[in-house]
């Protein structure tokens, strides 16, 4: 799917802050039950979370990253993935989110679909390891070579934010497709790990000073 070459190179842009921007403004922080609408405010105004915020931090981080424009599936959980044992072949289904996006942001999305989605369970992800090893494979057959150990750590760091992105995205996403009367709190659950809101700061401290 990565290798997929788009008609006209030159004019082909990662559709991952328009689709951004949808959700964002898609999303309401407006709810009709009281009650819902005070645990909401009173867990939002207590960590101090802008969405806004975080968002304006994701771009300044992706910003400045080396990472090539390819067709993305966009939404790689387990169940979107097809492996048949009788040819060795896999299939992806589901392309509602497909287009070309941050080659980093397909791969990172995969590492966090991992966790799940009912019962959000981050360490059912991948370790360190585990994706750096992942990600040579991953490489190995992208490039058609063995990759530089500079290759496969550059994506090892650019995969640290864009499973940031990809939280962040997909949390919104969960949400915005929630019932406003019966939401069940996705948002809240889902920013409460530092996985998105915590390791923004963490990543913000380590990268800013060699990007500014």
């Amino acid at each position: 799917m990565h290798m997929l070459e788009p008609i006209d190179r030159d004019n082909v842009k990662p559709i991952l802050f328009q689709k951004t921007e949808d959700l964002l403004e898609n999303f309401s922080a407006h709810f009709e039950s009281s009650s819902k609408q005070e645990k909401f405010d009173a867990f939002f105004l207590a960590n101090n979370i802008s969405l806004r915020s975080d968002y304006a931090k994701l771009q300044q981080l992706i910003n400045p990253l080396k990472t090539r424009i390819v067709f993305c599936h966009n939404d790689l959980l387990i169940q979107n993935i097809l492996y048949d044992s009788n040819t060795g072949k896999v299939s992806f289904i589901d392309y509602e989110y497909a287009g070309f996006n941050y080659q980093g942001f397909d791969i990172a999305n995969h590492f966090c679909e991992y966790a799940g989605v009912q019962n959000v369970d981050y360490s059912l992800c991948p370790s360190i390891e585990e994706k750096r090893s992942w990600i040579i494979q991953y490489l190995n057959f992208f490039l058609q070579h063995p990759p530089s150990t500079e290759d496969v750590e550059e994506m090892m760091r650019n995969s640290i934010i864009f499973e940031a992105v990809s939280v962040f995205m997909e949390k919104l996403r969960s949400s915005n497709h929630k019932n406003r009367t019966g939401i069940s709190f996705a948002i809240i659950h889902y920013f409460r790990p530092t996985k998105i809101h915590g390791i923004l700061d963490v990543i913000w401290q380590r990268i800013q000073p060699s990007i500014l």
